[in-house]
């Protein structure tokens, strides 16, 4: 998407920045851009954790893809060393992008007060791909060691943390053919989705290479007006990029 392929693009900015930093002055340490803070990049993929309910998961046709079900956060956190510990806190503010590709071309779509999911193809011919999008901005606050404060590019580190989000964005978007023509069709509006989440995450790695995971606690919907009344809620793992 566009705005992957821009935020790598910024990626690699800071990669270069780093890289060039790095091969001047003293040999022996690792330069880092002076920059008040860091930003964070991470790259995960959604699971959506769904109640079992007599005896099936809910909803039943909320399946969905590996690989096109994914997160880009782009974060910025400002450290504040624990005295002259390898501990520190660190505050933050960002944006999040999710999505979720059904496999069974499903839209959603109101029926009462609430939305459920039905099939796409009773409303487009020729589906190709359905997919739930969401925009947020995130406050993450962490606690985080560093092996090497003093030059945190060389370190082992080990974040634990939460986050708190608004959901200011959220779009159905259908890809479909007719009478020959490939077609997308974008339907921006609520669903029935929480506006506010929040949710636990850790981090893990050497130097700007982590590990990461995510836990959701708040519910995907809304009480009650979701399909079939759900109270799932996911879980994001992925590779984080931060330190720059």
């Amino acid at each position: 998407s566009k705005m992957k392929r821009i935020t790598l693009l910024i990626l690699l900015s800071f990669i270069s920045f780093s890289f060039a930093l790095g091969q001047s002055g003293d040999e022996n340490k690792t330069y880092r851009p002076d920059i008040p803070g860091s930003f964070i990049i991470d790259f995960g993929f959604n699971n959506a954790q769904r109640p079992t309910v007599n005896g099936e998961k809910s909803p039943k046709d909320f399946k969905t893809g590996f690989f096109g079900s994914s997160t880009v956060n782009v974060y910025y956190q400002y450290p504040l060393r624990l005295g002259k510990s390898k501990f520190s806190f660190n505050p933050g503010a960002g944006f999040s992008f999710e999505r979720f590709r059904f496999t069974n071309g499903v839209i959603l779509d109101k029926v009462g007060q609430r939305y459920e999911l039905v099939p796409g193809s009773n409303q487009f011919d020729g589906i190709q791909k359905t997919i739930l999008s969401e925009k947020y901005f995130d406050i993450p606050v962490e606690f985080r060691f560093d092996s090497k404060p003093e030059d945190i590019a060389t370190s082992f580190n080990i974040a634990l943390g939460g986050r708190a989000g608004y959901m200011f964005d959220s779009m159905m978007k259908v890809k479909y053919i007719e009478d020959g023509e490939k077609k997308t069709n974008k339907d921006k509006q609520n669903f029935n989705l929480n506006q506010f989440r929040y949710g636990v995450y850790s981090r893990i790695g050497f130097g700007a290479f982590n590990l990461f995971f995510f836990y959701n606690l708040s519910p995907v919907f809304q009480p009650n007006v979701g399909p079939e009344r759900t109270t799932m809620t996911t879980i994001t793992t992925g590779i984080s990029i931060n330190g720059f």
